[in-house]
């Protein structure tokens, strides 16, 4: 009769941890078994970026892990989450002023630092930057176009130029003594009046002393 022998051993099962890497920063770790499935990954989020799966180098090469495949070492491991940057489009307007150059800022990413070559005019008014309201909010580029800080929408956005109006200083001789035009009219001290103002609506009795022209 021919006798078998059968042998076995233990098959052990080699735990390992995993840390998951975002942004440089450990989210989570989990200790896992070389040979056991992929779970229940989890999906961070990060500011103005899309997620690219997890890669098990900081270069993201190779195949990412996948919920359903295999954890396959007998080492440690560190997964690390790729990001897409999301672009963005700023649109510029002139608010009540002409714009000289492109209006639109494209391929803007959050947190990044942006510009603009176009310029903008209006008479009787200053430039005093760019805002993201016509009359308020915050402020994000300068008078160059040069952007304050990185940009922190998570949209497109549109950029409203802010104007300051311009005063002047208007000189009347009247009869060898000087007055000033003003916001209220005549005055016998210096004062100024604001671009746009409508002289119809000021009080322009006149002052003057009686000269041999007969003013």
């Amino acid at each position: 009769r021919n006798i078998f022998s059968i042998y076995t051993s233990n098959i052990v099962s080699i735990q390992l941890q995993v840390a998951f890497i975002s942004a440089g920063q450990t989210i989570e770790t989990r200790n896992v078994y070389n040979g056991s499935t992929i779970s229940n990954l989890p999906v961070p989020v990060n500011k103005g970026n899309q997620f690219g799966g997890w890669y098990n180098n900081s270069s993201f090469t190779g195949t990412p892990y996948q919920n359903g495949r295999l954890w396959e070492s007998e080492n440690n491991l560190q997964a690390y989450a790729k990001w897409i940057s999301i672009p963005y489009t700023i649109t510029l307007d002139a608010n009540g002023g002409s714009l000289q150059g492109s209006n639109t800022i494209n391929n803007i990413t959050y947190g990044n630092s942006f510009s603009t070559t176009s310029t903008v005019s209006r008479i009787g008014y200053t430039f005093e930057g760019w805002y993201d309201d016509p009359t308020d909010g915050k402020k994000y580029m300068t008078t160059s176009g040069q952007s304050i800080d990185g940009w922190d929408k998570e949209s497109n956005a549109t950029l409203y130029a802010r104007w300051a109006v311009e005063n002047y200083e208007i000189q009347i001789n009247d009869n060898g003594s000087i007055v000033w035009l003003g916001a209220s009219g005549l005055s016998d001290t210096s004062c100024s009046i604001e671009y746009g103002t409508i002289l119809s609506a000021i009080n322009l009795v006149p002052t003057f002393k009686a000269s041999d022209h007969g003013f």
